[in-house]
């Protein structure tokens, strides 16, 4: 069996086209209605660290784990 090694940039886009169509133009709507100041965004920092707390810790357990089975 015979495996190309890369994707061709045609075939990637034809696969990926729409859905990228979709997520730049909600991109840019949101980008827009913040620019025009319709639309504030507020994100509150206690559970984005939080999060980033949990996943460190993850990622430290799951690294020693990958250490202790050479």
């Amino acid at each position: 069996m015979i495996i190309s090694k890369g994707i061709k940039l045609k075939k990637l886009i034809s696969w990926t086209g729409g859905h990228l169509l979709w997520l730049f133009a909600y991109v840019g709507l949101i980008a827009f209605l913040y620019y025009q100041k319709i639309l504030t965004l507020e994100i509150p920092w206690l559970p984005i660290s939080v999060i980033g707390t949990a996943v460190a810790l993850y990622v430290c357990f799951k690294n020693n784990q990958s250490y202790d089975r050479m």
